[in-house]
Formats: structure tokens, sequence, C-alpha cells
């Protein structure tokens, strides 16, 4: 029996209590990431009624909770947290309350939603994400020894060419970028509107997830023009890599696939990493992407950081009117 209950949108309550016992598992989780500090922010805007709640109230007691956060980087989506205060609050019904509400929340907006997993969450939790058209994404953190690296330079096919980012400008990058991600899962990671992914493309080579380490990098061109890179940058403080270098971006086009231009491009790279004195390289990965299989097979294995594990829903509504 899960008693009286009621449901609070937007009331002016201290979360601090309500959010603990989940900064804490992140934090046992995330050894410093900041995690305490993200979520005093966070906790300081919901005190004030800056981000919209819910909260599910049993015999007065806070059970569940949803927020969400709207990315000014990304405005086609906003970013929910959905939970239970502890497991025994845990009921399917909830669950879909919450999510519930945060779709509607979305759909409001015209936005699609993505969230972790449900914190406390149970089985039950799980299918009504499905029930309720989640899609799941997950990815795992894969990490190469460059001492297993072989010495020797990658061959490519004829008319190909890998090179360094000399005379590669960010307007060729993205076009190319764009192009190889189009329909995949991995779509998912870059907004739906153009001046968005453009930003994003400057940021990544302006510095801002670590100095883009360009003896190291690489790209593939095919008669001159732009279809794959390998783009490494040295990690920054507080993050899950700091002081090594990991790989933020590798892609080749559709059209150029299976003709071993992905596992020159990657080499290549690694075997220069190797010779600027690196000791281990890092990606991400989609568990469910084929480039998985390709990263095993040059060494890659999956690393003791957690998966991340990221539902959406609502994605199939967006586009960016080009």
């Amino acid at each position: 029996m899960m008693g009286r209950q009621m449901e609070l949108d937007n009331v002016k309550i201290n979360w601090a209590p309500i959010l603990e016992s989940q900064i804490s598992s992140l934090e046992e989780k995330f050894p410093g990431r900041g995690i305490r500090e993200t979520f005093n922010k966070i906790i300081e805007d919901l005190n004030e009624n800056r981000i919209k709640s819910r909260l599910i109230m049993s015999n007065k007691e806070p059970a569940g909770y949803a927020y969400y956060v709207m990315p000014e980087s990304m405005t086609d989506r906003i970013l929910g947290n959905v939970g239970f205060v502890d497991g025994k609050f845990a009921s399917g019904e909830r669950a879909e309350n919450l999510l519930g509400w945060l779709l509607n929340e979305s759909k409001s907006m015209g936005r699609f939603a993505m969230i972790n997993d449900i914190f406390n969450g149970t089985e039950e939790s799980s299918r009504v994400l499905e029930k309720m058209g989640f899609g799941r994404m997950e990815r795992s953190m894969m990490e190469i020894p460059l001492k297993e690296v072989p010495e020797s330079d990658p061959v490519v096919p004829e008319r190909y060419r890998v090179e360094s980012l000399n005379n590669m400008n960010i307007e060729e990058y993205l076009s190319a970028q764009i192009s190889a991600y189009q329909g995949s899962e991995d779509e998912l990671l870059f907004s739906t509107k153009k001046e968005e992914q453009v930003a994003l493309a400057r940021s990544i080579f302006e510095g801002n997830y670590g100095r883009v380490v360009t003896e190291v990098s690489r790209i593939a061109r095919y008669d001159g023009k732009l279809m794959g890179a390998c783009i490494v940058t040295s990690g920054k403080s507080g993050t899950e890599t700091p002081g090594y270098p990991l790989i933020i971006d590798v892609f080749v086009g559709k059209e150029h696939r299976g003709k071993g231009i992905a596992r020159a491009m990657l080499l290549e790279t690694l075997r220069r990493a190797k010779v600027a004195n690196f000791n281990t390289m890092y990606l991400w990965v989609n568990m469910k992407s084929k480039a998985r299989g390709l990263y095993e097979s040059i060494g890659f294995m999956e690393s003791s950081f957690p998966r991340e594990i990221i539902y959406y829903a609502g994605l199939e509504a967006q586009s960016d009117g080009n």
C-alpha cells in the first residue's frame, strides 16, 4: 500500500535532504567530479522555484521527485532528473506520474526530454520508461594502453589520405561530422539546431573540453574532401580522465566505411600519442555501435569508469528546419 499520496508542483521546500541520498551515491560513483558543488546550485534554484519541479508526498513525507533544467547550448531539449528519496517509495505508478509530468513539460515547450537512470528505481520503473516510449542509450568509456599499439604506419586505400589538422576549417569539419552521425542513435548527442551544432564544434577547438592535441589528432580526406576525423583532447581538471588524452570525436562518412579508413586513422592517432609520451588513450562508445567492434579489435577495453545511461523521448518531433 502506498498510503495517502499527493503531488506538489513547484512547491517551496528545502530540497537538500530530498536529494542528499542521490548526491552521496553519485559522489561515491564518480569521485572527484564536483558532484556536490553542481547539486548545490541546483538545490538553490529549486528552493527559489527557479527550476520547475514535481514532488510526490506520501503521508506528508517526500517520496518521489522530478525536475529539469534547460541547457543554454542545446535549446531543443530539457535535461531531467527523476528519482525516489528511498527505494521503499519506488513504484511503477509513481514513476509514470513523474515521467508523465516531465514529458508534458517538454512537449509544452516543443522540446524533447532526456534523463539518466531513475534514481532508486526498480525493474518496474524501467518497464514504465519503455511503456512511455523512452529510448535507451548506454555508453561506455574504453581505454587502451599505448605500449600495445603497433609501431608500423597504417596503410590507406588509393585516393584517401590521413593527415594533420593543418588547413582544416570548422565548416568542413562540421559538415562531415553531421553527415556521418545523421540517422544514428549518436545523433542524440548533438543539438538538432544548426547554429548550436556550429557552436559545439567551435567549443571543442577553443579548448572547452581540454586542449586539442593537434600533433596527435588526425583527419581523413577523399580526393581532398574531408570525410573523417579523430580529434584528441588533453582532458581537463575535474573530468574523468585528467591528464590523459581523450578521443572526443571519431567518425567516417557513411559512404566511406568498410574501407579501413577508421582503423588507419585510429592507429596513426594512437601511434602519434605514444610518440608524444602519453600512456593511455580513452574514448566513449555507444554499446550498440558497430564501432565498438573496431575499437576492441585494435585493443581498446572497457574501463572501470561507470557506464552512462541516457533515456530520451520526443526526439522525433525535433527539426532544425534546414
